[in-house]
């Protein structure tokens, strides 16, 4: 695994959401790539709002990291989730979200899929074109990156960012904050190429490659 000690930026290209005549598509959807590259643990500028849809049961055993529970059954009508999506005690008030993920343990389609959106873009004065759902749920994402995934009450340390991923499970990218052995040890990273003259510190498990640019 290498990784390059350089800034980082991630965005994500916003689909259009809505058909020709009008109606409302569904959400496109995000790899478990893309949305680690814009966790709050490795992009804190991402402006994130992550939804698990997933029984409480089930989110307090293990859930992605910065995720709010909001349980979805097909027999919730719209004024239960308004009821619901009110008791979250998150940053779902936030003005400077940007993008809402929504997951569920396989990635199928979600139920009550039309009214969960409506609330979402009313209550968070979002565009449909900012919300998307976890390809493959929460199962896939856990399977690659089960350092991430923690039960209700753990946290990670705000001083260690995870780097960003350019190819999965080959290259990364970040700046000092994701050189703490830990980190490095979670990704599976063993090359570093540094490009940051104030960052010299080598750690054992890593060989590195410094440029002075």
């Amino acid at each position: 695994m290498f990784t390059l000690q350089h800034p980082r930026y991630c965005c994500l290209n916003s689909p259009k959401n809505h058909s020709n005549n009008g109606n409302v598509e569904p959400p496109a959807k995000i790899s478990h790539v893309d949305l680690f590259n814009i966790l709050p643990s490795v992009n804190p500028f991402a402006f994130l709002c992550l939804v698990d849809t997933r029984t409480k049961e089930k989110f307090r055993a293990k859930h992605i990291m910065g995720a709010v529970n909001m349980p979805i059954k097909k027999k919730d009508k719209f004024k239960a989730l308004v009821k619901r999506f009110e008791k979250l005690k998150c940053e779902a008030s936030n003005t400077l979200i940007e993008t809402v993920v929504l997951y569920n343990e396989k990635g199928k389609q979600l139920d009550n899929l039309q009214e969960l959106i409506k609330l979402i873009s009313s209550k968070l004065n979002v565009f449909r074109k900012d919300i998307r759902i976890l390809a493959g749920g929460y199962r896939e994402f856990e399977e690659n990156y089960p350092f991430i995934c923690l039960p209700e009450g753990s946290s990670i340390d705000p001083n260690h960012h995870y780097p960003s991923i350019i190819v999965p499970h080959f290259l990364y990218l970040g700046g000092s904050s994701c050189t703490h052995q830990q980190i490095l040890d979670d990704v599976g990273i063993t090359y570093i190429l540094n490009l940051a003259v104030e960052c010299k510190k080598e750690y054992s498990n890593c060989k590195y490659l410094n440029f002075d640019l």
